[in-house]
């Protein structure tokens, strides 16, 4: 059994053990759809709606603000070392060689 999108790619293949099994999915397939048709009411509710799923442009937005506000408290937390700069590494480096 296939199911089929509009541009003819397969977006679901399901195979059956054998020919019983195929045919009692067709009966129960057609008898659940023929049901839906009569109690629209009684069919499921789909619970994924665009709505509920993520928005790329929205999220990766968020994510380069969080990756900026990152870096600068990286950069706020390094400047108070960056004073000193390389005085300090030179006197650490001559006084360990002595």
């Amino acid at each position: 059994m296939q199911l089929i999108a509009l541009d003819d790619s397969i977006l679901i293949d399901i195979k059956a053990e054998n020919d019983q099994v195929r045919d009692q999915w067709m009966v129960t397939l057609n008898e659940m759809l023929s049901y839906w048709t009569e109690h629209p009411e009684k069919k499921p509710k789909s619970s994924v709606s665009a709505e509920g799923s993520s928005n790329k442009a929205a999220y990766f937005k968020q994510r380069e603000a969080e990756i900026s506000a990152r870096e600068k408290a990286n950069e706020d937390r390094k400047a108070k070392y960056a004073a000193g700069g390389m005085k300090y590494t030179a006197l650490a480096m001559a006084n360990s060689k002595t």
